[in-house]
C-alpha cells in the first residue's frame, strides 16, 4: 500500500493534491488497519485450530471474522462516505478548501468497498493461518500486480481519480 502511495504522489505531483490525499489516507488507515488486525487474529485462530484438529472451528471462526470485519466497514463506510468533508478538515490548515476537497474524493471513492477490501483480508487470514503460503503469496501479489495496472489504465480513463478507484476495484 505505501509503494502504491508513493507512486500516486509522483503521478499526482500538485501540493494541494498531496494534502488532500494525504489527509484521506490518514482517515482510510483507520479502517484499513482494523481490518488487517482482524485478518491477523483469524490467522493466529485458524493455526491453532488446525493445530488442535479441530477443523470445524475454522469454518466458524471465519464467519466469526466476517461478522465482526462487517461490524467496522460498514460504519466505517457511512462515517467516511457521508462525513467524509469535516473528517478531511481534521488535517487541512484554514484555508485548505481545494485539498479538502481531493480528501472528500478521495474518501467518497474508496470508502464504498471496505466491505469486499475487509473481506479479502479475512480470507488471507484464513490462508495464513492455514499456513496455505504459495495461495497466499498469489492472491497477494496478483492484488499487487493488478493494482498497479489498474492505476495506469484508470488513469488514463478518469485522470487522477482513476487512481483511486483501482485501489478498490479488486
Amino acid at each position: 500500500m505505501f509503494c502504491g502511495g508513493l507512486l500516486f504522489l509522483f503521478l499526482y505531483n500538485i501540493c494541494t493534491g498531496i494534502a488532500g490525499y494525504s489527509a484521506g489516507m490518514k482517515i482510510n488507515t483507520f479502517a484499513i488497519i482494523s481490518f488487517t488486525t482482524l485478518g491477523n487474529g483469524v490467522s493466529s485462530f485458524t493455526a491453532q485450530n488446525l493445530g488442535a484438529g479441530r477443523t470445524g472451528r475454522v469454518v466458524k471462526g471465519f464467519k466469526a471474522g466476517i461478522t465482526l470485519v462487517l461490524c467496522v466497514a460498514i460504519p466505517a463506510f457511512l462515517l467516511f462516505f457521508f462525513a467524509a468533508r469535516p473528517l478531511a478538515e481534521l488535517f487541512m490548515s484554514a484555508g485548505g478548501e481545494r485539498a479538502a476537497n481531493v480528501g472528500v474524493e478521495f474518501l467518497r471513492i474508496v470508502s464504498p468497498f471496505y466491505v469486499v477490501v475487509s473481506f479479502k483480508l479475512i480470507s488471507d487470514g484464513i490462508l495464513r493461518g492455514a499456513g496455505a503460503m504459495k495461495a497466499f503469496m498469489i492472491s497477494t501479489f496478483s492484488d499487487l500486480i493488478l493494482r498497479v495496472v489498474l492505476a495506469f489504465v484508470l488513469s488514463g480513463l478518469w485522470q487522477d481519480t482513476g487512481k483511486w478507484k483501482k485501489q478498490q476495484i479488486i
